[in-house]
């Protein structure tokens, strides 16, 4: 991904009337975000006119406790933004409330390489899972279905140089395939090929 565009800092949150994805479109294309001026040569997406289905993408770990205070990391809707071949190239990302009754359009990002077929997860599902089966020897959960997360790492460490991670899901608009396993476990599957278990990805608190 090449960049990130951020809404001002209001609170922009517009009421959903449904879950549905008309309707989530919709509420993201009333927000501040998309009605900004898209004219001229600046450094911004000029066109969003073309957007796929949003699909909802939820943190690795609901909260963590940071310096005595707990934080709560929020689900979100992520809209792909199409070209004219049908292929993702940016992703806006709408924060959900806990109710999952309103959004709040915070970033429109930029893909380096556009994602095929409106995906926003790097690998699609079907390859998550071969990746799940092959790597840790595990087979799906019977009657489950992976489901995308993105991992709240610790920024501050990873711009000092104490954390590395490069298996991707740092970002909601750059989600992971999170397998449960019919071991009982849930498996990660990182854009780096590797398989991992929750517990041996370094989020905060």
């Amino acid at each position: 991904m090449s960049g990130t565009s951020n809404c001002d800092g209001a609170q922009d949150w517009i009421a959903l009337r449904s879950t549905a994805p008309s309707d989530i479109i919709a509420a993201a294309r009333s927000s501040t975000l998309f009605r900004e001026q898209r004219s001229g040569t600046g450094d911004h997406m000029q066109d969003l006119s073309r957007l796929g289905t949003p699909v909802l993408v939820q943190p690795l770990q609901p909260s963590a406790t940071l310096g005595g205070q707990t934080v709560v990391y929020p689900d979100f809707y992520v809209l792909p933004i199409l070209n004219a071949a049908a292929a993702t190239t940016d992703a806006a990302e709408l924060e959900l409330n806990p109710a999952h009754t309103a959004i709040h359009a915070i970033a429109l990002v930029t893909y380096t390489q556009p994602r095929p077929q409106g995906r926003i997860a790097l690998l699609q599902a079907r390859d998550a899972l071969a990746n799940v089966a092959a790597r840790a020897h595990v087979s799906p959960r019977a009657g489950s279905q992976p489901r995308l997360v993105y991992l709240p790492l610790d920024a501050q460490a990873q711009a000092m140089g104490q954390l590395v991670w490069k298996a991707g899901g740092e970002l909601p608009a750059d989600p992971l395939w999170l397998v449960p396993g019919a071991d009982g476990q849930e498996h990660l599957a990182g854009n780096d090929g590797n398989v991992y278990l929750p517990s041996q990805v370094p989020v905060q608190g």
